[in-house]
C-alpha cells in the first residue's frame, strides 16, 4: 500500500484493505493498483487510471458510517475495473453493470456528509445592507473581485468571503452588517 494510507482516519480501513485485497484477487488486472487516502473535502473517492490509483478521503472515512464508505470504495473500483477491461472512464454501461455485480449503488453521485467550510461567498447588497449567501467554500480564491452571481451584474465587486461561523452569527441575528469581517 502507499505513504498515503499512514494517517487511518476510520475503523473501516482495515476492512477496505482486505476488500481490496479480495478483490485483487477476483480481478487479476486490479494487482499493480494500489488504494490509499487524500485530503479531499468535496468528493468521497477517486480512481486515477493513469497513475493506477484508488483513493478514499480521510473526512469521508471520518463522518460517513461504514456502509457508505463501503458503497464509495466498490464505485471506485468498479471505475477501476471499467478500465482495465474497457479502458472506459465514466458511468458508462460498463461501470454500472460492475458496481452492481460487486454489490455497489450504480449511481453517479452518492449522498454523503463533508466538512463544513471554513469560508462562504456572500453577495453584500449594500443598498439593504444584506448578505446573499451564494456558495461555500474550503480556500478563498483571490479573483473573487472578478467574480458575479449569474444573472446578477450588479454583483460584479460586491462579492466576499465570510468565515462560516460569522455568517451564521449574522443569520441568527448576533451580529449586525457593522461586525462582520467581509474579505475580497
Amino acid at each position: 500500500m502507499t505513504g498515503l494510507n499512514k494517517q487511518c482516519t476510520s475503523n473501516s480501513w482495515k476492512s477496505i484493505e482486505e476488500s481490496f485485497r479480495t478483490l485483487q484477487g477476483r480481478f487479476p488486472q486490479l494487482k499493480t493498483w494500489r488504494l490509499g487516502q487524500d485530503n479531499a473535502k468535496r468528493r468521497a473517492g477517486a480512481c486515477f487510471p493513469s497513475r493506477k490509483l484508488l483513493t478514499l478521503s480521510r473526512h469521508h472515512l471520518k463522518l460517513n458510517s461504514h456502509e457508505v464508505i463501503m458503497d464509495t470504495f466498490l464505485h471506485e473500483v468498479a471505475h477501476a475495473v471499467a478500465w482495465e477491461l474497457y479502458r472506459e472512464n465514466g458511468h458508462g454501461s460498463h461501470w454500472k453493470r460492475i458496481v452492481s455485480d460487486l454489490g455497489g449503488v450504480p449511481k453517479a453521485r452518492g449522498h454523503f456528509k463533508t466538512p463544513q467550510a471554513a469560508w462562504y461567498i456572500v453577495y453584500y447588497d449594500q443598498t439593504n445592507q444584506t448578505l446573499m449567501k451564494v456558495a461555500e467554500r474550503h480556500r478563498k480564491n483571490r479573483r473573487i473581485k472578478s467574480l458575479m452571481v449569474r444573472g446578477r451584474p450588479e454583483s460584479l465587486g460586491q462579492l466576499y468571503y465570510i468565515c462560516s461561523n460569522e455568517y451564521q452569527l449574522w443569520n441568527d441575528g448576533h451580529k449586525n452588517i457593522s461586525q462582520v469581517r467581509l474579505e475580497q
